[in-house]
């Protein structure tokens, strides 16, 4: 937590173009009413383009984001540093869960010691707490990923329940970056090869 929180006021500013142009100035203009990329459809309409096509980047995301500006903005609360730096602490509380998820994990497949080397790593290694604190899909659709794996190694008996658990953690992930999908394709290649019974894997 101590490492999220000196990143959150230590990294204000520009880190990169996703976490920036693609989130933040994003959502912002949806907040007040614009489209600063021009993704939606009556905008780029507006800019003559008979034949509108979608951003290929997930709008999820960006809309949860664009909530929590418009929540600011409806508390008056419209400094964009302080905006900001709020938005980073949220982002780092939320990153613990990689750390927790990630120890839990560990400790479930290799016991004790290799789940105090998994957590620290998650909670210090190199950019991590940066990254953690940042607006980054690709580090914000890790907890439910992570969450779909604990609900399926924390137990030896797997039902259709268990599945269903893990596929809501993999749907919300894949929500918030499609390229997540993958990942739960790849448990279904693993269950076909490494479950010979598959009624028994899922019932």
């Amino acid at each position: 937590m101590a490492l999220r929180i000196l990143a959150a006021f230590n990294s204000p500013g520009y880190l990169m173009h996703d976490d920036h142009f693609l989130v933040v100035e994003t959502s912002a203009s949806w907040a007040v009413g614009e489209d600063y990329n021009n993704w939606m459809p009556w905008s780029q309409c507006a800019n003559g383009i008979e034949n509108p096509t979608p951003h290929q980047a997930n709008l999820a995301y960006a809309g949860i984001v664009s909530g929590y500006f418009r929540v600011c903005n409806a508390m008056d609360f419209v400094d964009p540093a302080g905006q900001m730096l709020l938005l980073r602490l949220l982002h780092g509380l939320f990153s613990l869960l990689i750390v927790a998820l990630g120890f839990r994990i560990a400790e479930k497949l290799g016991g004790e010691r290799p789940a105090q080397w998994t957590g620290w790593a998650l909670a210090a290694f190199g950019l991590f707490p940066l990254l953690g604190v940042r607006q980054l899909v690709e580090v914000v659709c890790i907890p439910p990923l992570l969450w779909a794996a604990w609900v399926v190694v924390r137990t030896e008996r797997r039902t259709w329940k268990t599945w269903a658990l893990a596929g809501i953690g993999i749907g919300i992930a894949t929500a918030l970056r499609y390229q997540c999908g993958v990942f739960g394709l790849g448990w279904v290649i693993a269950l076909l090869v490494h479950e010979r019974k598959w009624q028994q894997a899922v019932l």
